[in-house]
C-alpha cells in the first residue's frame, strides 16, 4: 500500500495545529493560574469564571474541576462541588484527590458513610497519603470508634512521625476515653512540634485543670485566645477554671465576655447562671438558665442546670421538685444516662420532691461512675449522700468570692 504523500500545504496545516494546542494549552494554565490567585484573595466568584474559561477551552482536566469543586465548597454551594468532584473521577477513576475532596466534603456536610466510603477509595487508590487517614480517623472518632481512629491514627504517623496533626486526633481519642494521662502526652507532643493548635490549647488546658495546675490551664487558653481573639471557648473554659478557684466575679466577666461573643450560644448562660446562683444572686442565676434553655431546649446541661437550680437553690421562692425532677429526667435521657453529673442532679430533683429512695440510688450510681479523681466533687457528692439518707433535700451552700 503507497503512502500518502504530504504536500508543503498540509504541512502547514499540521503546524497550524500544532500550535493552536500549544496556544490553548497556555490559555488553559494562564485561565487555571488567575484562578487559583482569585482563590487566595478569597475571590470565589471571579475564581470560577476563570476556571470556567479555562474548561471552555479544554474539558479533559480532572484537576480543573478538583480546584473548581474546592472552589464552590469554600462558597457553600455544596451541589455544585459534589457534581465537579464526580466529573473528576469520571475523568480519572484512578486518582486519588477527586474521592479525597468529595470525602473532605461530605464529611463537613455530616454524610459520614459517604465521607468513610470516599476515604476508604482514596486510601485503595494511593496509601500514602498522611490526611486521609487523619480524616477518616476523626470520623470514627466522633462515632465512638475509638479503636478503628487509633488505627488509622498509628498509620499517619507511621508516614510522618512529626503530624502535629495526627498526635493532636490520637491526644483526642485518650481524652474522649478519659485516659487523660496519655492525652495530656500526645497533646503536648503536638504542641512541640506546633504551638499553635487551639484544640490540642483547649483540652490540654482542661486536663491541666483537673490536676488544680491552674496556671498551666490559663497560660494554654491565653495562648489559644492569641491564635483566635474571639475565641467563645477560650473565655468560657477560663471562666469556668476561675469559678473552679472560687474566683465568681472573674468568671462572670469572662462567661460574658463569650456571651458577648456568641449570643445564641446557650453554654455562656448556664455557666454564668451557675456561678451567680454560687454567690447568692439567685434572680440573675434563673434568668440565665432560663435563657440557655430557650437557646437549646433540648441541651442536657441546659436541662441539668435548670434542675439543679429548681431543687437546690437556697431561696424557697424559686424551687419546684417537679420541675427540676422533670428537666433532670430529660437530662439523663439525652446523655444516655451516663453523665455522672446529671445522674447527682436527678437525686438531688428526687429529694425535694421527697423521694428520698430514688435520691439515695442516683447519688450512689454517680459516684460509682465518676471516675475523674476530683477532691471537691467527690466530697460534695458524700455530703449529698449523707442528707439524702438522713432524708433531707441538699442545698446549694453559698460560696465566698476569691476574686
Amino acid at each position: 500500500m503507497s503512502e500518502k504523500p504530504i504536500n508543503s500545504s498540509d504541512s502547514q496545516n499540521i503546524q497550524s495545529d500544532i500550535l493552536t494546542l500549544k496556544q490553548t494549552r497556555e490559555l488553559v494554565n494562564k485561565y487555571h493560574s488567575n484562578a487559583l490567585e482569585c482563590c487566595k484573595k478569597d475571590e470565589y466568584d471571579k475564581a470560577i469564571k476563570w476556571f470556567n474559561k479555562a474548561l471552555e477551552l479544554d474539558k479533559s482536566k480532572p484537576n480543573l474541576y478538583i480546584d473548581l469543586g474546592i472552589t464552590y465548597s469554600k462558597k457553600g454551594d455544596y451541589e455544585k462541588a459534589v457534581t465537579c468532584y464526580n466529573k473528576a473521577i469520571k475523568l480519572d477513576p484512578v486518582g486519588y484527590l477527586g474521592y479525597y475532596n468529595r470525602g473532605f466534603l461530605f464529611k463537613s456536610t455530616m454524610k459520614l458513610n459517604k465521607a468513610i466510603s470516599d476515604f476508604n477509595k482514596a486510601i485503595e487508590i494511593n496509601s500514602g497519603i498522611e490526611r486521609v487517614y487523619i480524616y477518616r480517623a476523626i470520623l470514627y472518632k466522633n462515632n465512638k470508634e475509638y479503636q478503628k481512629a487509633k488505627e488509622d491514627i498509628e498509620r499517619a504517623l507511621m508516614i510522618n512521625d512529626k503530624s502535629a496533626a495526627a498526635l493532636t486526633q490520637l491526644g483526642e481519642i485518650y481524652y474522649y476515653k478519659k485516659q487523660y494521662e496519655l492525652a495530656l502526652k500526645y497533646f503536648s507532643k503536638a504542641l512541640e512540634i506546633n504551638p499553635s493548635i487551639p484544640d490540642a490549647l483547649y483540652k490540654r488546658s482542661y486536663i491541666y485543670s483537673q490536676r488544680k495546675k491552674y496556671d498551666l490551664s490559663i497560660k494554654d487558653l491565653d495562648k489559644a485566645i492569641e491564635i483566635v481573639p474571639n475565641s467563645r471557648k477560650a473565655y468560657y473554659l477560663k471562666g469556668a477554671i476561675y469559678e473552679m478557684q472560687k474566683k465568681y466575679t472573674l468568671a462572670i466577666k469572662l462567661y460574658s465576655k463569650a456571651i458577648k461573643i456568641d449570643p445564641l450560644d446557650g453554654w455562656g448562660y448556664y455557666a454564668r447562671g451557675y456561678a451567680y446562683m454560687d454567690i447568692g444572686e439567685t434572680q440573675k442565676a434563673e434568668q440565665d438558665m432560663l435563657k440557655a434553655m430557650k437557646i437549646n431546649p433540648n441541651s442536657y446541661k441546659n436541662n441539668a442546670g435548670l434542675a439543679w437550680f429548681r431543687a437546690t437553690c437556697l431561696e424557697s421562692k424559686y424551687r419546684n421538685g417537679q420541675k427540676a425532677l422533670k428537666h433532670a429526667l430529660k437530662a439523663c435521657r439525652v446523655s444516655d444516662w451516663k453523665e455522672p453529673d446529671v445522674l447527682a442532679t436527678l437525686a438531688a430533683a428526687y429529694a425535694e420532691t421527697g423521694d428520698f429512695e430514688n435520691a439515695v440510688k442516683y447519688i450512689k450510681k454517680a459516684i460509682k461512675i465518676d471516675k475523674r479523681e476530683i477532691e471537691d466533687i467527690i466530697k460534695k457528692r458524700k455530703i449529698m449522700l449523707e442528707t439524702f439518707s438522713k432524708e433531707k433535700p441538699y442545698r446549694n451552700k453559698l460560696e465566698d468570692d476569691k476574686s
